[in-house]
């Protein structure tokens, strides 16, 4: 790796190693490969077939802390590969960034037809300076998740996957007990 992709990995990496999961894509009719840590997903140019040694290896997990990693392989995932998709439409995102109060991320909301989710702008990072628009796809399927294409002009450069911000303002409410009152004053809108 160039010294640039490789700062840019080391961000992936620092994702990957907290998520504590990755999953190797692998797309086999264009023999391009993919690392999934749950929150991004980043292509892995001019390596041969990973396995679980070379994933170690790159994210530079020592031996005493392998187990607790799950790596597993796929070989198409629900994420559309193509850099032309009919379904995407550009990112609409608010103006702001909400924290949690008792959480270390901030979450941007994004607007899509599907409703409310979000992102954590760090997701970003693995792309900084290779990216110059975000699309929103969703296909078909109302059960699958939507996700943004990240795109360096017409081409992907990776994927960010969305997380639905009303799922998770509800599991919170729920979890904490808290009434609507109580869980607003725990969100600190950041312009």
């Amino acid at each position: 790796m160039k010294g640039h992709d490789f700062m840019k990995f080391k961000k992936f990496q620092s994702l990957a190693k907290n998520a504590g999961q990755i999953e190797i894509i692998q797309i086999k009719e264009s023999k391009l490969q993919f690392l999934n840590n749950g929150y991004t997903v980043y292509p892995v140019h001019k390596l041969p077939e990973l396995n679980n040694e070379m994933i170690f290896a790159l994210l530079d997990i020592d031996e005493k802390k392998r187990d607790d990693y799950a790596i597993t392989r796929v070989n198409n995932t629900s994420l559309n590969y193509n850099d032309i998709d009919e379904t995407e439409e550009p990112v609409v995102s608010a103006s702001f960034t909400i924290k949690f109060a008792n959480l270390d991320n901030t979450v941007r909301p994004v607007f899509t037809r599907r409703g409310l989710y979000y992102y954590d702008p760090k997701w970003l990072e693995p792309f900084e300076g290779d990216y110059d628009s975000l699309f929103i796809r969703c296909d078909n399927n109302f059960d699958s998740q939507p996700y943004i294409a990240v795109k360096s002009g017409i081409f992907i450069v990776g994927f960010i996957i969305l997380r639905n911000l009303n799922l998770q303002l509800k599991m919170f409410a729920n979890k904490s007990n808290e009434d609507l009152r109580t869980l607003c004053s725990m969100l600190e809108v950041i312009e």
